[in-house]
């Protein structure tokens, strides 16, 4: 094991919090690599210590605190997995970042069941995909920090504070009010409350310490209420740095209570959230696509937060990813196109309804997304008819490579791109000859054809026939061709 002060390794002058990772790959080269070859502390990070196997991390862990562990899963003693399983009993507060090949399945749907791993990185990974996940890493871990100590806070800050005034001989007259500065503990070392002097008198403010937090208390007549909060929030941008801290006035101390009770109420959410998270899992274990669906309807109907249903979708997704490479299946990428554009947009929690069907029906026995796919497909092609239509616009839009958006068209309807485009436009072209009284130039416009000549020309070398006898064979009822090739 190869360990780092902590303290020691932030940058001179910095007044930064730190999170503390562990680093554990049983490959010096790679070990070695990921401790010194990403400035980590520019990511909000400091490496701490290095492993060469999961028992290692288990026994540094019992007496030592970290924040993140970043791990292969496969080491000669004890797995990474083996670690998180320890993590996720032992310290839930902290995030596990595992590498995987996909080598091994069983081992990376283990890996999604375990509360405590929230990304997986495939191996090898690229240097820009380990700093995104640890700037999505950190933003949890602040979350994580500042609602650790919330539940149960309104019960004992209530309760410090009236000793406050008991053993200070404090008023507790009803008519007086509240100003409370709300401080990240962490900064505020041997910070005293300040004392104001209102109307000649001084007014002293208390304060109360719990976990990371700290809280200084201002008991006011209602009347000198604004001129606390003004120097609260004066004394508060000279003590700590820019966008620390936040001054709040309350009219009693039930509005006080009602503060502290909505952080717990935020705890409540979390549990909901670790059920819900539980019963995807259990739903993809079992194959029970129903119960799945059952789980993201209570939480829409539960109107649960945007973040939290996306939280849910994406452990829906990489858990159907993983489905159909066991099943040797492609994995197109729509749904988590789809995803990122819903997440993009929140606002609207039946998007994740429809979502989730569509990803169910992936699933069911003997599909493979060809239906999903070329749904998604059909639709932006209709969407856009008009247009040149061009590959890599479309499989920009669809979040292809080109290259790869030709592949798949190829496999699923044995035409390229070009022939493909041609067919679907005629194929709305053919809709609106028969079910419209729109002239011939006007159809030919609406599905991008300008010139009246050029659209006859591919009209015919698609159905065989002109855009006029097409219309008129099928005003007596006859075909003139057998199907729908873009139909599907």
């Amino acid at each position: 094991m190869c360990s780092v002060d902590p303290h020691q390794a932030g940058r001179k002058g910095a007044r930064r919090e730190m999170y503390r990772l562990l680093i554990a790959d049983d490959e010096p080269i790679i070990r070695e690599g990921l401790m010194s070859g990403i400035d980590w502390e520019a990511l909000g990070f400091v490496a701490t210590a290095s492993f060469a196997s999961g028992n290692d991390i288990i026994e540094y862990l019992k007496n030592n605190p970290a924040d993140v562990l970043l791990s292969d899963i496969v080491m000669r003693r004890g797995s990474g997995l083996d670690a998180a399983e320890w993590i996720a009993s032992n310290r839930p507060r902290m995030c596990v970042v595992l590498f995987t090949g996909y080598s091994d399945f069983g081992m990376a749907c283990r890996a999604v069941s375990c509360r405590s791993v929230r990304y997986l990185l495939k191996k090898p990974t690229q240097l820009g995909e380990i700093k995104e996940t640890f700037l999505n890493v950190a933003r949890e871990l602040s979350t994580r920090i500042d609602d650790a100590h919330a539940e149960g806070l309104a019960e004992r800050l209530i309760a410090d504070l009236f000793t406050i005034m008991e053993n200070d001989r404090m008023s507790t007259d009803g008519n007086d009010v509240y100003v409370v500065a709300f401080l990240p503990d962490r900064d505020t070392a041997g910070l005293n409350a300040p004392e104001f002097i209102i109307d000649g008198s001084p007014l002293r403010g208390f304060t109360v310490r719990q976990g990371d937090r700290a809280y200084v208390i201002w008991r006011c007549r209602p009347e000198a209420r604004t001129e606390i909060e003004r120097r609260a929030e004066a004394w508060l941008s000279i003590a700590l740095p820019v966008g620390k801290g936040e001054v709040i006035g309350f009219s009693d101390v039930g509005e006080l209570l009602s503060r502290f009770a909505s952080d717990r109420a935020g705890q409540t959410q979390r549990l909901q959230a670790d059920e819900w998270h539980a019963r995807i899992d259990r739903a993809f274990d079992d194959g029970d696509w129903q119960s799945l669906s059952d789980v993201f309807h209570e939480a829409v109907r539960a109107e649960a937060p945007f973040n939290a249903l996306n939280l849910m979708a994406e452990k829906a997704d990489l858990r159907r990813s993983l489905l159909l490479r066991q099943r040797s299946a492609v994995d197109d990428g729509i749904m988590h196109a789809r995803l990122i554009r819903i997440a993009a947009q929140p606002g609207d929690r039946q998007a994740y309804l429809t979502w989730i069907r569509d990803l169910i029906d992936t699933l069911a026995p003997g599909e493979d997304g060809d239906r999903t796919f070329m749904l998604t497909l059909n639709r932006y092609l209709e969407d856009h008819v008009s247009e040149g239509l061009l590959l890599q616009d479309v499989a920009q839009a669809l979040f292809f490579s080109p290259g790869y958006l030709s592949r798949l068209i190829k496999e699923k309807t044995g035409m390229n791109f070009s022939e493909y485009v041609l067919n679907f436009k005629i194929s709305c072209a053919r809709a609106d000859l028969t079910t419209t009284a729109m002239s011939i130039s006007d159809v030919g416009r609406r599905i991008g054809y300008y010139d009246t000549r050029h659209f006859a020309r591919m009209f015919r070398r698609v159905t065989g026939c002109t855009p006029s006898q097409y219309r008129r064979s099928r005003r007596r009822g006859t075909v003139t061709d057998g199907s729908d090739r873009t139909d599907g």
